[in-house]
């Protein structure tokens, strides 16, 4: 054979070998495609409804009380699953979320987010208040929120205890906060009073809280102010933004509420930074992929249609 012979031939072969390919790693993008578009499906569930409980259906009858309380989760998928877990384990009587739920306001990522707990569950009843993430980026409302989440302010009376979840989301405290703060103070419960917002409160509570919690402070925290509230904030929990401190492991507070009107704040149970596969493709395909495939279905089919044919054309010029 020939030196020009030999050229020939290994052009033949590379270029059979290159179809092969191509065909290949096309039916394999038409495959992730549908994969995404059938994952997403499962993770999106039946749609919008409310992850929070309603305070009207918390029943709690243990003594002394004792709630766990997370901060914000944005993308911390991975983080939120094992600080599931741990919740289950420590077996709290109520959970509560001190805001942003997730980082960007869109139905993508509330979906995801109720698929995560569908997934792990917490155990025990939640309540929620809004953070400014959960915000919608374009106008400030918190309609996904509601729809997705449940109320943006709430009161509970339990066990001689009032908790009180505030919306601060914008940064000041809503009319409808301030309502309940004025309607609270008419009649002041048995033991103490517990405020919960995303944002820490600035301005002076009447009658002053005992305890009052705040996330959206990447960091943890914990201080008596002159009023004699011990504020905590609780924010670092399972965000990875920069200006989180890497030594502030996502955590579970449990608070403990007992009958004579004494409380503790326990914050040393952590979960530690780690990247989990499956969480994060929750994230991205629930909150991302599949809604741009639910908007746009048809082209999502013709894409996939697309790249099974050009695939199978390469396939067999191969």
């Amino acid at each position: 054979m020939t030196r020009a012979d030999a050229a020939k031939l290994g052009r033949v072969l590379g270029g059979s070998r290159g179809r092969l390919l191509a065909g290949l790693l096309l039916w394999i993008a038409a495959l992730m495609v549908g994969a995404a578009w059938f994952a997403g499906r499962q993770i999106w569930g039946g749609g919008p409804r409310r992850l929070a409980t309603p305070v009207d259906q918390v029943d709690v009858g243990s003594s002394p009380l004792r709630v766990a309380v997370i901060g914000d989760v944005q993308n911390g998928f991975s983080e939120f699953a094992d600080l599931q877990a741990l919740v289950a384990q420590l077996q709290p009587d109520l959970v509560l979320q001190l805001g942003d739920t997730v980082n960007n306001a869109k139905p993508g990522r509330y979906a995801a987010l109720h698929s995560s707990i569908r997934a792990h569950g917490l155990g025990a009843p939640l309540l929620v208040v809004p953070g400014n993430h959960d915000q919608r980026r374009a106008d400030g409302s918190l309609d996904l929120f509601e729809e997705w989440i449940g109320p943006t302010h709430w009161r509970l009376d339990l066990a001689g205890w009032r908790i009180l979840g505030l919306d601060n989301a914008a940064g000041e405290l809503s009319p409808a906060s301030r309502v309940l703060l004025e309607e609270s103070a008419k009649a002041a419960p048995q033991h103490g009073l517990i405020v919960l917002a995303h944002r820490p409160v600035k301005e002076t509570l009447r009658p002053a809280p005992a305890l009052q919690f705040a996330g959206h402070v990447h960091s943890s925290a914990g201080f008596v102010d002159a009023a004699g509230t011990k504020q905590v904030y609780h924010g670092n929990n399972c965000d990875r933004s920069r200006d989180a401190d890497p030594n502030d492991l996502p955590t579970v507070g449990i608070l403990t509420l007992r009958d004579d009107g004494s409380f503790d704040w326990d914050d040393q149970h952590t979960v530690p930074r780690r990247i989990l596969l499956r969480e994060e493709l929750r994230r991205l395909v629930g909150g991302s992929l599949y809604p741009a495939m639910r908007g746009s279905p048809f082209l999502a089919a013709l894409l996939i249609a697309a790249l099974l044919l050009v695939g199978g054309r390469c396939l067999r010029r191969s």
